[in-house]
């Protein structure tokens, strides 16, 4: 947020400070209280105190503060039983760890506080709830009997009748063994690209981006292709993880924001890759109305580009797999925020033309 209140073409967040310091603040909260992993706590026990200490003041003054405004703006505080139960949160973990720690332990994981079976039971149910992961009362109700009967209908142990009965509730790993096919996507992509690739020169893997001011179009992308490169630095061919960072360029504003420490810098080539794809995806997303083929026609149509011969990335040996495996992981990860983005505006239409007092909507 701060990065995008900079930016000239980003007028409505301009003057957004108070808004990024109230994001930090619950952030900071949220990674204490949702520490679940030895590394989270182990060096910085004492900080989480005090964090959770300094988020107690913060309530409190924050509710004196409210309470000083006229009556009809009081209503933009957190209701009575919400601040109770997170006061009540926050003075209880601390007392616990305090306790804990004097008592010989060498850390507290505070996620392991609410993981009671009452919340897994409601992470069930938004995990079948799907996407939305806030049902309504109904769907509540619905969702719950369905996990009943689903309990139900299995045969007992040692029963005569063979294998686990009727499945009504696919676990999410089987939907994906489910439809797998015999050859993966990527190995598909390989032999596409395998047609239209050419191999890649020495002056390749020493290109770097010249130092210009990005727009905030191509900032987004840049943190993309980082996001990228660290997803694949873990690969086995440390030649091919050289073609994919840069070690000359520094950082852009948005990395720099974004990252604590971990996000690396794309090189240029990864980015004259990635700058391709992501504009056949605008053009089959953004500019037209997006079918059920769309992976399979933003592959046609980047395989057409004649841009892509010289934009693959990895080394001479690997750099068609390669290459394969990075379009194919940003490709998922675009489509996946674009549906997100669709579905949520999608419900957000539909809640404003349902009318609030129920029955038709009327007319004129």
């Amino acid at each position: 947020m701060e990065f995008y209140s900079e930016q000239e073409d980003c007028k409505k967040l301009h003057g957004s400070a108070a808004t990024s310091q109230f994001t930090r603040t619950l952030n900071k909260l949220f990674d204490c209280l949702n520490s679940w992993r030895p590394d989270h706590v182990r060096f910085n026990e004492a900080q989480h105190i005090a964090v959770l200490k300094d988020s107690n003041a913060w309530l409190d003054n924050w509710e004196k503060y409210i309470k000083t405004l006229p009556t009809q703006r009081q209503v933009c505080f957190l209701s009575k039983q919400t601040c109770g139960a997170l006061r009540l949160t926050l003075h209880s973990s601390v007392a616990l760890i305090e306790s804990l720690l004097l008592s010989g332990f060498r850390y507290v994981l505070v996620g392991n506080f609410g993981k009671d079976p009452l919340e897994r039971f409601f992470g069930i149910v938004r995990h079948v709830a799907g996407d939305g992961g806030q049902p309504t009362v109904q769907h509540f109700l619905f969702i719950y009997r369905m996990l009943s009967v689903n309990n139900l209908v299995r045969p007992p142990k040692r029963a005569s009748v063979e294998g686990d009965g009727p499945q009504l509730l696919l676990k999410l790993q089987g939907l994906f063994d489910k439809g797998k096919p015999a050859s993966s996507q990527i190995d598909m992509l390989a032999v596409l690209f395998d047609d239209v690739l050419e191999e890649p020169g020495e002056a390749v893997n020493n290109a770097s981006v010249p130092d210009v001011t990005l727009i905030t179009k191509e900032c987004i992308l840049d943190y993309l292709a980082g996001y990228v490169v660290k997803k694949f630095s873990t690969i086995s061919c440390t030649d091919c993880v050289g073609t994919l960072k840069s070690q000359t360029r520094e950082p852009t504003d948005l990395i720099q924001k974004k990252s604590r420490g971990f996000l690396q810098v794309p090189s240029s080539q990864l980015l004259s890759l990635l700058r391709i794809v992501e504009g056949h995806v605008e053009e089959l997303t953004v500019d037209t109305v997006a079918c059920a083929d769309v992976y399979a026609n933003i592959v046609d149509q980047v395989l057409l580009d004649s841009r892509i011969a010289s934009a693959g990335v990895g080394c001479r040996l690997h750099y068609v797999g390669t290459t394969a495996e990075v379009v194919h992981f940003f490709l998922r990860c675009r489509l996946h925020f674009y549906t997100r983005e669709k579905n949520k505006l999608t419900r957000a239409t539909r809640r404003a033309n349902c009318p609030a007092n129920g029955g038709n909507k009327p007319h004129g």
